[in-house]
């Protein structure tokens, strides 16, 4: 789904990051360093989430991390 905003912060808490926003094909990417992210989405209008609205996701060399998100839409 386009048009989706996701905050970037560290897991442990802590001030934003980033916001990334999907693109046509429905991903989003944020360039940061080794460590643990908390993705935190903001719903559409009109859908519901399949799950939590943030998932905690660590990045590794060579290891692309993904948080997947499934929207429900009327």
């Amino acid at each position: 789904m386009a048009g989706v905003a996701a905050d970037i912060g560290p897991c442990g808490g802590g001030a934003k990051l980033a916001t990334v926003t999907t693109g046509t094909d429905g991903s989003a990417v944020y360039n940061g360093a080794p460590g643990c992210y908390r993705v935190q989405i903001s719903t559409p209008t009109g859908c519901a989430l399949d799950s939590d609205a943030a998932l905690e996701v660590n990045s590794v060399p060579g290891i692309t991390p993904l948080a997947a998100f499934r929207f429900r839409c009327a």
